[in-house]
């Protein structure tokens, strides 16, 4: 699921306008099917996180720097973007 954000952008301002004009039965409508996405892409989210599987131990790597631990953050730093 995306990240909240406190800030609204334009598009969002502007469907907030138009829920502002509907009446009742509008802003049922769309309540009913905004909260019924919601409950659809929470479900979609979860079933995807689910499904991650969690690397046995003995595949992951164990590069120089994790094993000896006598590096800082800046050479680890390092070393991970010279990987990339």
């Amino acid at each position: 699921m995306p990240a909240m954000k406190n800030s609204v952008s334009v598009d969002e301002y502007e469907i907030i306008k138009k829920y502002r004009y509907l009446d009742d039965h509008g802003r049922e409508m769309v309540d009913f099917t905004l909260n019924k996405e919601y409950e659809r892409s929470k479900a979609l989210a979860k079933q995807a996180d689910d499904n991650i599987v969690e690397m046995p131990s003995y595949l992951e790597v164990n590069a120089a720097h994790h094993s000896k631990g006598k590096f800082t953050a800046e050479e680890r730093q390092e070393d991970e973007d010279m990987l990339d």
